[in-house]
């Protein structure tokens, strides 16, 4: 009977042990769960933070452009207006009388 009770201790000492085991598993389960968690998130946060880098220098850079553009544009028109005064300054009285005759021909 004293080898019967040595077995059970024993088995018993091995059923405790395979629990422990598995609750340690368990923990450590838990722990890399919550590190990949975390590594996770830290990883997503620096490719947003990324993200709105380069978004942000895109825009500032299309920004850049259209001001650029919107300058050349603007100086276009300037060139414009000032030859149609130098026209005017040139000719209006050529483009008066023509205008004067136009009207009492019609």
């Amino acid at each position: 009977m004293e080898y019967m009770d040595t077995v059970i201790a024993r088995l018993s000492e091995i059923e405790s042990a395979a629990v422990r085991i598995s609750e340690d598993a368990a923990q450590q389960k838990k722990a890399l769960a919550k590190e990949y968690e975390e590594k996770t998130k830290a990883f997503d946060e620096e490719i947003d933070a990324q993200t709105d880098e380069k978004l942000e220098k895109l825009r500032e850079e299309l920004q850049e452009k259209a001001d650029r553009e919107l300058k050349k544009m603007h100086q276009a028109t300037q060139k414009i207006l000032e030859g149609l005064d130098q026209e005017y300054e040139r000719d209006h009285e050529k483009i008066s009388q023509q205008l004067l005759d136009k009207m009492i021909r019609e």
